[in-house]
Parts: structure tokens; sequence; C-alpha cells
């Protein structure tokens, strides 16, 4: 089953920019989070490409790396 979550995760196009773009940023800890995976998984569910994402640091130092 998780195997299959990440395949769907990595069906929607801005996940995978994400993903295989991450390594450049060179942050210290970084995460995908449960938006990106929910709306993923509403997609594959309706067929549809919805993306909405809502972006948060933890402290000013990420934010800083980030923008």
């Amino acid at each position: 089953m998780e195997h299959h979550l990440v395949q769907v995760v990595r069906k929607n196009r801005w996940n995978e920019l994400i993903l295989s773009r991450a390594a450049q940023l060179e942050l210290e800890d970084w995460w995908l989070t449960a938006g990106c995976i929910a709306q993923s998984v509403w997609n594959f569910a309706c067929e549809r490409d919805i993306y909405s994402v809502n972006r948060f640091w933890l402290s000013e130092d990420s934010k800083q790396a980030t923008l």
C-alpha cells in the first residue's frame, strides 16, 4: 500500500518537480507534507489535476533558504 501511495504522489507533476529538485536546495530538513499527499490522492481518485500548496517554515533560516 505504501508503494502505491508513493506512485500516486509522484504522478502529480508538481510533487515530482519538488522531489526531483529538493536536493538542489541543500536544505537540512524538509518534508512533502500532508496537503501535497492528500491532494494527489484526491486527484487520482477523481481523475483531476488540481494542485494547491501551503508553504510553511519551521525557522527564519529555513525560510530564507527557500526564498
